[in-house]
């Protein structure tokens, strides 16, 4: 699960990369800006699709996708807490410490 995030997140990163690149497009029909907007649009597209930039894209990913697993790990460890601390309460047992 945790690879299916982190790819789906690298190919967000690169088509929100293809989708900076698409204003430089539409301006490329303009004449006399064709050509010059043409390279940068060509070069953009490069460095958005080499391998360095998509491995940035996929390390800052994996990161997201951690910080998103330890918040709902936290988030069910204080759920499973207050279920376990109401039906204690309904059964008037008290909690028993870790050991």
């Amino acid at each position: 699960m945790l690879l299916g995030l982190a790819v789906g997140g690298a190919q967000a990163g690169l088509a929100a990369g293809r989708l900076a690149v698409l204003p430089l497009r539409a301006l490329s029909r303009a004449p006399g800006v064709r050509a010059p907007l043409g390279r940068i649009a060509g070069d953009l597209a490069h460095i958005a699709t080499s391998p360095q930039v998509v491995a940035a894209v996929g390390a800052l990913t994996q990161t997201l996708t951690d910080d998103m697993v330890a918040s709902v790990r936290e988030r069910a460890h204080v759920t499973d807490d207050i279920a376990e601390r109401t039906v204690r309460g309904w059964l008037r047992r008290p909690r028993l410490e870790p050991s």
